[in-house]
C-alpha cells in the first residue's frame, strides 16, 4: 500500500481534491489523523480502478472471483472499520471504474454490506428522502461512517492527548 503522502500527491496531479472540510474540523485534531487515512485509501483505489482502464472487468475476463467484502454492523473498532474500508475498496476498485459516473452504483453497493446499527444508519442518512446530504459519493459515505461509529474512539484518542500535555 502506498504510503498516504505518495496517495495524495498522486491525487493532486489526477484531479483529485481533499474532502477534509468543516466536518472533520468540527471534531478536532483526531478527526484529521482518521480522516485522511479515509481520503488517501480513497485516492489509492481511484488509482487502481484506472490503472486497470475503461475495461474495468480484467479480473472477470481472467476468470478471477473477486471475493465480495465482510459486512459492517457498525461496532465502534477502529481495526474492524479499517477491514471493511480496504474490502469495500479493493472489490469496487477491481469490478468497476470508480468515477463520478459510478458514484451511486459505489453508494448502493456500500449498503447492501452494511448490518444492524450500520444498516439503520444507512437507510437513515444516506436513502431517506429526507437526509441532510444530497449528493453522497464513496468518500463522504466512509467519512458519515466513520464520523457515527467511531466518535468515541476519536474522542477518547482527543481525551487521552489532552491528560498527556
Amino acid at each position: 500500500m502506498a504510503r498516504p503522502a505518495d496517495v495524495l500527491d498522486r491525487a493532486e496531479h489526477t484531479g483529485v481534491t481533499p474532502v477534509l472540510g468543516s466536518e472533520a474540523a468540527s471534531l478536532g485534531d483526531g478527526a484529521d489523523k482518521l480522516a485522511c487515512p479515509i481520503h488517501a485509501m480513497v485516492c489509492e483505489a481511484i488509482e487502481v480502478s484506472r490503472s486497470m482502464g475503461p475495461d474495468n472487468d480484467i479480473a472477470t475476463r481472467l476468470g478471477v472471483k473477486i471475493p465480495h467484502p465482510e459486512l459492517y454492523s457498525g461496532e465502534a473498532d477502529l481495526e474492524k472499520f479499517e477491514v471493511f474500508i480496504t474490502g469495500i475498496l479493493r472489490w469496487l476498485s477491481m469490478s468497476m471504474p470508480l468515477s463520478p459516473e459510478t458514484t451511486m452504483l459505489q453508494v448502493k453497493y456500500m449498503g447492501t454490506h452494511l448490518t444492524d446499527d450500520a444498516q439503520e444508519w444507512y437507510v437513515h442518512n444516506v436513502e431517506h428522502h429526507g437526509h441532510t446530504i444530497r449528493e453522497w459519493t464513496l468518500e463522504s459515505l466512509l467519512r458519515g461512517m466513520q464520523k457515527q461509529f467511531l466518535h468515541t474512539l476519536m474522542h477518547r484518542q482527543a481525551s487521552v492527548k489532552f491528560n498527556t500535555t
